[in-house]
């Protein structure tokens, strides 16, 4: 019973470990775009991505509902 509860925890840790380093990851790549500033190319994807921005001449052909 003890050796279940351990090997539980231990499994738990690994879990935790692996979310941590996973946003350890995240953030070291936010951190890189913010010191490596703003650029056009930036700039254009956040407004295709979060306001559907389309350059002149450019069709969107929506996939899925």
């Amino acid at each position: 019973m003890l050796q279940d509860q351990l090997e539980s925890a231990r499994q738990e840790r690994d879990a935790v470990a692996a979310e941590v380093e996973i946003q350890r990851q995240k953030n070291d790549a936010l951190a890189a775009d913010i010191a490596e500033g703003a650029t056009q190319e930036k700039m254009q994807e956040i407004a295709r991505r979060e306001l559907g921005w389309v350059l002149p001449g450019e069709y969107v052909f929506p996939i899925g509902s």
